[in-house]
């Protein structure tokens, strides 16, 4: 897990903690096989929701 990806999960948790968002995604979300052969950059990213309310 990168330092950024720690950050933004304990920012979304803050949020959801306090009230203030809801975290859509249970779990992080990685490209499929697929998007990682047609392009390699997206290799490493990771994707986070939140709806702030």
């Amino acid at each position: 897990m990168s330092l950024e990806d720690t950050k933004v999960k304990r920012a979304f948790q803050g949020l959801a903690r306090d009230g203030r968002a809801r975290i859509l995604t249970k779990h992080v979300v990685r490209p499929s096989a697929e998007e990682v052969r047609v392009n390699a950059a997206s290799r490493s990213s990771r994707l986070r929701a939140l709806l702030l309310v």
